[in-house]
């Protein structure tokens, strides 16, 4: 982890969707090596996943969730979307610095 980076919480949710879920994205060294996310239960047997990641303030990352540990991927249709070069969707994030992210 770089020095000059900053930490931020990547969440996501879907129904039906069970441990074990992984994100990957350009936050990554390697780039898009997929991390298990950490989960906790809600109510209905519903689960919400969450994983701290580090970026430098002002860089936009793109990352993507995978379900189980087979070949399903997906973006959470809640944040915004970006299209890269060879044509994958993923999420897009841009890092800010901790006194300009929104309060909760």
């Amino acid at each position: 982890m770089e020095t000059d980076s900053i930490p931020t919480v990547i969440s996501f949710s879907k129904p039906s969707t069970v441990p074990p879920v992984f994100v990957a994205g350009t936050f990554s060294d390697p780039p898009w090596e997929p991390i298990e996310m950490d989960h906790k239960g809600r109510r209905d047997n519903e689960y919400e996943f969450t994983k701290t990641i580090h970026g430098k303030p002002g860089t936009k990352i793109q990352y993507k969730f995978r379900i189980g540990n087979g070949d399903q991927w997906v973006c959470d249709e809640n944040a915004p979307t970006i299209t890269d070069a060879a044509g994958n969707e993923n999420n897009v994030l841009e890092m800010t610095a901790p006194d300009k992210q929104p309060e909760p």
